[in-house]
């Protein structure tokens, strides 16, 4: 698993000594190896959260530690976006498709601790649990963990309210579900989001009233992105035929909110006034179509691992208009690999440096459906994108500015904080062990769980009745775990 990090963890002092815990965290005699489990969502979708799990997963492996990731079952088959799965200890509980998305793509909503899974969960007796996703799934591991004194970490990585009005009918869900987040990840001393924007941001959502809000970055893995990775032949075979064509790279789930709008009109614009582009797409999802009948852009589906760093460095410009991604690994992996960026501003300022490795655009569109917020956004990212397509000394300046900033993004010291912060979480729950908490307070506290967590079950049910939605039960979890890589070695519960 991640060969690569594992060697390169293994070259770090400072692991060992995380490797076990001392006794007066374990409850135990002596001193044992740090266990660690992962309630998350849609593992079987190679998304940013996915990634972030598997690179945390491959630092605790070379660290000595043992992990344990318990998320839904896929409703349909991902395994062309999945991979190869690395043997991961894991452990499948019911899910259904997320509601509103019609093309759901495999992310699923885990619907809660089965029986068995508690039996995995007592057996393996986590001493941190590591929380990426508030379904219901996650709502009842943090019960567990309370019920069971097990320290709790959380992070973010999806601005889920920002999401819901790209779905149409769904404006209402906007206050029940923030309350609804809020509610989640007050039960988590401590939740880690990815840039001071995005604490900035959750601060004015009053979050921040609910749980500390502490920053921890990405990573990136440098020998694999890299501008060695550049290939002709990529090029060629994607049809740029020529020296002078600039090749523009978009990479992600082609879903409304990820604005592949953009991409596609900034290409056609450009195209239309006569400059040579050519635009590869590098995903999957529902607006695959919007490139029906473009012959200047390709669509070449999902790649990972090799064959993705070659589509980023072969590439001449990444152009990715989102305004909802949280940190922005797609953006590090193209600077990594020498290709200058332009991006949206809010979200990605942190790894764009204006006019130095790329570009940076207000998006401007509150509403998705305004026309005139969206030509005047439109507008922007042409007038950017034209200025790398006619300045090939440009290009090449950025390029090298692009790499340096991506070499301040170290992969093994980012998973090595997170480690420490399991530590950190453990000592704060000792801590709060010697003193007791109230009756009162604990009843509250389990009453306003109870009522958010009912409140989410009637309405994912509600949906699902509405919707027609497939629903993963207990009893065909063992169909799914069949269909899967032979080499995974996953429980199903």
């Amino acid at each position: 698993m991640h060969a690569s990090f594992t060697r390169a963890m293994n070259g770090n002092p400072g692991c060992e000594s995380l490797a076990t815990i001392s006794e007066s965290h374990s409850g135990h005699n002596g001193s044992e190896k740090l266990r660690v489990v992962f309630f998350t969502a849609s593992y079987f979708v190679l998304d940013g959260v996915t990634l972030t799990i598997r690179k945390l997963l491959a630092a605790l492996e070379a660290a000595g530690c043992e992990a344990m990731v318990i998320t839904a079952a896929p409703t349909r088959d991902t395994q062309a976006e999945l991979g190869t799965l690395g043997g991961e200890n894991l452990v499948l509980v019911p899910g259904m498709p997320v509601p509103l998305d019609k093309e759901h793509y495999g992310y699923a909503l885990g619907l809660g601790l089965s029986r068995e899974a508690r039996k995995r969960l007592e057996a393996f007796k986590p001493h941190v649990a590591h929380l990426t996703v508030c379904d219901l799934l996650g709502m009842d591991g943090v019960k567990w963990c309370e019920a069971n004194g097990v320290a709790m970490v959380g992070t973010w990585h999806s601005n889920y309210c920002d999401y819901v009005k790209f779905y149409a009918a769904a404006w209402w869900l906007v206050p029940v579900l923030r309350r609804y987040i809020q509610q989640f990840y007050g039960a988590i001393k401590t939740t880690y989001v990815p840039t001071e924007y995005m604490r900035i941001k959750l601060r004015g959502e009053d979050y921040e009233n609910y749980t500390k809000l502490k920053i921890w970055g990405r990573g990136v893995d440098l020998k694999m992105f890299s501008p060695h990775s550049r290939s002709d032949l990529f090029r060629r075979k994607h049809g740029v035929d020529s020296d002078d064509t600039i090749l523009v790279v978009w990479v992600g789930r082609l879903v409304p909110e990820k604005r592949p709008d953009i991409f596609r009109d900034t290409l056609t614009r450009l195209r239309d006034e006569g400059h040579k582009v050519k635009g590869i797409v590098v995903g999957v999802g529902p607006c695959v179509s919007y490139f029906d009948g473009l012959d200047y852009v390709e669509c070449a589906g999902w790649l990972s691992g090799m064959p993705l760093a070659e589509a980023y460095a072969s590439a001449d410009i990444l152009l990715f208009p989102s305004d909802v991604e949280t940190f922005g690994n797609v953006t590090l992996e193209a600077l990594a690999s020498g290709t200058p960026a332009i991006v949206e501003h809010n979200c990605s300022q942190h790894l764009v440096d204006n006019g130095k490795n790329g570009f940076t655009v207000h998006q401007g569109i509150d509403d998705p459906n305004s026309k005139t917020e969206y030509e005047a956004c439109l507008s922007r990212y042409v007038d950017a994108t034209r200025k790398l397509v006619l300045d090939k000394n440009l290009r090449h300046t950025m390029a090298g500015c692009a790499r340096k900033k991506a070499e301040t993004f170290s992969n093994r010291l980012v998973q090595q904080r997170m480690i420490d912060n399991y530590h950190d979480a453990m000592e704060e729950l000792h801590v709060a062990k010697q003193t007791p908490q109230s009756c009162m307070n604990k009843f509250k506290e389990d009453a306003t769980h109870w009522f958010f967590a009912s409140i989410a079950r009637i309405i994912i049910f509600l949906l699902w009745l509405l919707l027609g939605l497939p629903q993963v039960t207990e009893t065909n979890l063992a169909q799914i775990t069949s269909n899967m890589n032979p080499s995974t070695e996953s429980v199903c519960v």
